[in-house]
C-alpha cells in the first residue's frame, strides 16, 4: 500500500505554496514554503480547523503571533505575516531556519565546552532581555526551543516558540491571561518553584530555566530528574541541586557552580533579577577566547 502523504492540497495559501511538512508540535504543524511575493522559502505553522473551537487554543495561537510580531531581535526567530487559509485554519509565517536545535546538538554531542555554553547562552540572555523590557517572559525556554543556525562554534541562536509567553504589560492590548493561578504550564525539567507550584511568575521564571539550560549544558543532565511528574515537579519545589562540577567531577566547571546554584535558588528574590545580570556573570566567568557574540541589550 503507498504511503499516504499530508493533505497539503487542503492547505491554500494566496501568497504561499507549500513544499513540505517540518513537524507536528501541540498547536498545530510546520510546513516549509515558498512565497510567492518575495520569492523566499518561509516557515508556516498553522493551527488546526479543529482546534478553531477551542478559546484557548486560539487565544494562545494569536498570543504567540502578537507576541513574535512585538519582539525584532537578532536572537529571536523572526514573524511576517498572520493570516487565514482558504478553508479557515489560521497560520503566521515566519523566518525558515538551517540548522538544529540545541536538544539535537546536546543528544548528539552531550556536554559542551565552557566558552561555547557561555557563548550560546548569552545571546539567549540577549533576546530575553529585550522581551523582558517589552514585559514578556517566556516560560518555556528549553533545548528544544533553542535553534542554532550557522557553523559549529560560532551559531547563531534564535529562539522560538512563544506560545506560553506571559504578557506582564497591560498596555500590549493583550485580554488577559490565559492560565490561571494553580495552573502549571511550561516543561517540568526547567520549571522554577513558582511555576510548578502554579503561581503567578514574572521575567525571573525564566531566569530559573536560564539556570537550568547551563546545568544542562555543562553536565549533560537536568538539575532534576524523577521518574514520574509528580516526582519532578517536587524536586523542582524543594530540593536543592547537586552543583554541576560535583555532577561530571570536572575541576573546570567550579567557578560555574555559583552562577547556576544562584539561577537555581528556589527563592526568586535570591537569583539573578535580570537577565542581562546573569549574562554578566556568564561573561566573566570565561577569560579564555571565544567567538564573537551578540552584546545583550
Amino acid at each position: 500500500m503507498s504511503e499516504q502523504r499530508p493533505p497539503l492540497a487542503t492547505l491554500e495559501f494566496s501568497d504561499y505554496h507549500v513544499v513540505r511538512k517540518l513537524g507536528q508540535g501541540g498547536m498545530g504543524a510546520v510546513y516549509l514554503a515558498r512565497s510567492k511575493r518575495e520569492d523566499r522559502q518561509v516557515a508556516i505553522k498553522v493551527l488546526p480547523q479543529e482546534f478553531l473551537a477551542r478559546e484557548d487554543l486560539l487565544r494562545r495561537f494569536n498570543r504567540e503571533y502578537r507576541v513574535l510580531d512585538r519582539l525584532r531581535h537578532p536572537n529571536i526567530v523572526e514573524i511576517y505575516e498572520f493570516g487565514q487559509t482558504a478553508t479557515g485554519s489560521l497560520f503566521y509565517a515566519m523566518e525558515c531556519l538551517e540548522g538544529q536545535t540545541l536538544a539535537a546538538l546536546l543528544q548528539h554531542s552531550g556536554p559542551l565546552p565552557v566558552a561555547r555554553t557561555v557563548y550560546l547562552l548569552e545571546q539567549v540572555c540577549s533576546g530575553m532581555a529585550v522581551a523582558h523590557d517589552r514585559g514578556i517572559v517566556h516560560r518555556d525556554l528549553k533545548p528544544e526551543n533553542l535553534f542554532l543556525c550557522g557553523r559549529s562554534g560560532a551559531e547563531q541562536v534564535k529562539i522560538l516558540d512563544f506560545g506560553l509567553a506571559k504578557c506582564l504589560d497591560t498596555t500590549s492590548g493583550d485580554q488577559g491571561p490565559l492560565t490561571r493561578t494553580g495552573q502549571a504550564f511550561g516543561t517540568p525539567s526547567y520549571m522554577s518553584p513558582e511555576q510548578a507550584s502554579g503561581k503567578l511568575v514574572d521575567h525571573r521564571t525564566d531566569i530559573y530555566a536560564l539556570g537550568c539550560l547551563l546545568y544542562r549544558m555543562l553536565t549533560g543532565v537536568p538539575p532534576f530528574e524523577a521518574e514520574g511528574l509528580a516526582g519532578l515537579l517536587y524536586k523542582q519545589v524543594f530540593e536543592e541541586p547537586v552543583p554541576p562540577s560535583k555532577r561530571v567531577h570536572a575541576s573546570v566547571l567550579l567557578r560555574m557552580d555559583a552562577i547556576c546554584m544562584k539561577a537555581l535558588k528556589k527563592d526568586r528574590e535570591h537569583r539573578f533579577q535580570s537577565v542581562r545580570e546573569f549574562a554578566s556573570a556568564l561573561c566573566g566567568s570565561t577569560p579564555m577566547s571565544r567567538p564573537r557574540r551578540t552584546p545583550v541589550g
